[in-house]
């Protein structure tokens, strides 16, 4: 019998069983398996496994794909399951799947369980103890929790984690605990020169791990134009050919894969204006020559041109997140005008603070002099350690004049990445009242 594989999700996603690493299969499959651990041991419906894998695109068949995936993740992991048996780890619920994992039987269960042995320990005086379990929870960490996920679901659970993570760094760094730095291999200290070192308090922060650095890696692609072109066509003809009914069936699948309201009752008005038009035609004069045939005619010819229409304007659009985010990036562009203009009116309208209450919206922009390190990392591959560090540099050497001085005092790579830079901004600081 095979033995119990362990899950790694503090870094780069790993599964092992003994000494052996498993190969999970193609991309969308291990994201399958990531978005099971990022809640295990409980039952993650179908529908969100899609949105988390697939976000706004997902397969006409999603739930079909995702069992081909489950059956895949089942025989990588429990290569001894008889066939057609019940999943012991990758278990079948009602409404969704559950991957039992055992105490222990995760690097993440591993670090949370010895951090709260640790504070255990602390509780009752031993702190020399207590630190040192703590240096072993985090030498558990190999990265970025879920590296290379994205999405809401993944990003909830690595802020979770590196919170907590955080938390350990402080009380680690706190009056009277010590950490003595681990060794690092020749090949540990190779790719540590090549992301930089910031040390601070005798720690290394190896910074730049997974900062996008275009607007591309933010901004998501769409399906190539022409591709898009090709579709839309060949749904025109295919509704043209059926005087409008193939107008009523692509729309509810349009309507059934976006999981929209408004395009399923299109879809319904389209489809029963077709038929009644069909029955009136039908049931006119034999020479098709009476008011019946006529409203028949109409009705027929109304679903064909507006259908068809409203078809070739809802196939294959443009990425709704390729939208919202193109959508935001304008946002920004527009209040640092308002800054360039007024900074005391955008000073006003809260720009750069999204954690205070507002009505005007910014598109995400945050000023690294005023939020807290939770805001911080909302910032694209900002974790809550850099969070730290970038709260501490303010409040040590002063406010931050722009936001290359985040570059020049060592917290990001220099010149900023420019996904980085585009949600960061720094407002002059306010005008003291007296002065003209």
């Amino acid at each position: 019998m095979s033995a119990v594989p362990r899950f790694e999700v503090l870094g780069p996603l790993r599964v092992t069983r003994g000494q052996e690493e498993l190969q999970l299969g193609p991309a969308k499959q291990q994201a399958v398996l990531a978005i099971l651990l990022a809640t295990p041991n409980q039952v993650v419906p179908t529908a969100r496994i899609i949105d988390a894998v697939w976000g706004d695109e997902p397969p006409v068949n999603g739930t079909n794909v995702v069992q081909k995936y489950v059956a895949g993740l089942r025989r990588v992991l429990e290569p001894d399951r008889a066939p057609r048996s019940a999943g012991e780890l990758l278990v079948l619920e009602s409404g969704g799947y559950r991957l039992a994992v055992a105490p222990g039987g995760s690097d993440a269960d591993d670090f949370e369980t010895q951090v709260r042995s640790a504070r255990s320990l602390r509780q009752s005086g031993q702190s020399e103890e207590a630190s040192q379990q703590l240096q072993q929870a985090l030498s558990l960490w190999r990265g970025e929790p879920f590296e290379g996920f994205t999405g809401t679901a993944f990003d909830d659970a690595r802020q979770r984690l590196t919170e907590l993570r955080a938390e350990v760094d402080a009380e680690l760094d706190g009056p009277g605990t010590v950490r003595t730095a681990p060794e690092q291999t020749g090949a540990e200290q190779t790719a540590t020169s090549q992301v930089g070192v910031l040390r601070r308090g005798g720690r290394d922060w190896s910074l730049g791990r997974g900062w996008p650095v275009a607007m591309t890696d933010l901004i998501p692609p769409q399906r190539p134009r022409s591709g898009r072109v090709l579709m839309k066509i060949v749904a025109v003809l295919i509704s043209l050919v059926t005087l409008g009914l193939g107008a009523g069936v692509l729309m509810a699948v349009v309507a059934y894969l976006r999981r929209s309201r408004a395009l399923t009752q299109f879809a319904a008005l389209y489809l029963v204006m077709w038929l009644a038009g069909a029955v009136f035609f039908l049931i006119g004069a034999e020479d098709g020559a009476g008011a019946v045939n006529n409203l028949g005619y109409v009705l027929i010819l109304l679903v064909t041109v507006i259908g068809t229409i409203h078809l070739a304007f809802s196939v294959a659009p443009v990425s709704v997140r390729r939208i919202r985010a193109l959508a935001a990036l304008n946002q920004r562009l527009r209040a640092r005008q308002v800054i360039e203009s007024d900074a005391d009116y955008a000073r006003s309208l809260g720009i750069g603070l999204p954690h205070l209450h507002r009505e005007y919206d910014d598109g995400g922009l945050i000023d690294p002099n005023e939020v807290p390190p939770g805001v911080l990392t909302r910032i694209p591959g900002v974790t809550a350690q850099h969070a730290a560090l970038i709260v501490a540099s303010r409040e040590e050497q002063g406010r931050f004049t722009s936001i290359a001085d985040l570059g020049d005092r060592g917290l990001f790579p220099s010149p900023l990445p420019e996904a980085v830079a585009t949600f960061l901004v720094v407002l002059p600081p306010a005008r003291d009242p007296g002065t003209t």
